[in-house]
């Protein structure tokens, strides 16, 4: 409640002028818009973040697959699959996971099923999707059995092997 003052034949008001009140508010919403933005950005990294962890596990799951198989029926030096593959396809949001008998461009291309069983098909996580130059498509990344090594094929730029 306002009571009035009065000094000298003027009268003041006790309180907040509109214009003081509008600035106040003026300089909440500022801050506040502020840390929302600045809110949304870090969501944004951390669901990035989070897929490339998943995309990440998903290559580590592969990995530890093939290490798993070997001496099993069907895997192995001596035997008819000798890797264990992740295949990705240029703008698709899904991966194939296999097993092969040939490291080549020409099984990650077809997954030929003379050299070829396919596991599964599994989808990216966070609705990713696999974006590729359009000499690289499709992509694989092999897992040796008998020792765990890692290779990758893009493409027409051949298979190469890459540290684990």
């Amino acid at each position: 409640m306002m009571t009035k003052m009065s000094t000298k034949g003027f009268t003041f008001n006790k309180g907040f002028t509109l214009l003081e009140v509008i600035i106040a508010m003026s300089i909440i919403s500022i801050v506040m818009s502020a840390s929302l933005s600045s809110f949304s950005n870090r969501s944004k990294e951390l669901n990035l973040q989070e897929a490339y962890n998943a995309a990440k596990d998903s290559l580590r799951t592969a990995q530890n697959k093939a290490q798993a198989e070997v001496g099993s029926p069907g895997v192995g030096a001596d035997q008819k699959y000798k890797y264990a593959g992740v295949r990705f396809v240029k703008d698709s949001g899904e991966y194939i996971s296999f097993r092969s008998s040939d490291l080549s461009d020409s099984v990650c291309g077809t997954l030929d099923a003379a050299k070829t069983v396919q596991d599964s098909v599994s989808a990216l996580p966070y609705s990713m999707v696999a974006k590729m130059d359009s000499t690289e498509t499709p992509t694989c990344i092999f897992f040796e059995y008998t020792t765990g090594n890692t290779y990758v094929s893009k493409g027409s730029f051949g298979v190469n092997p890459c540290s684990n």
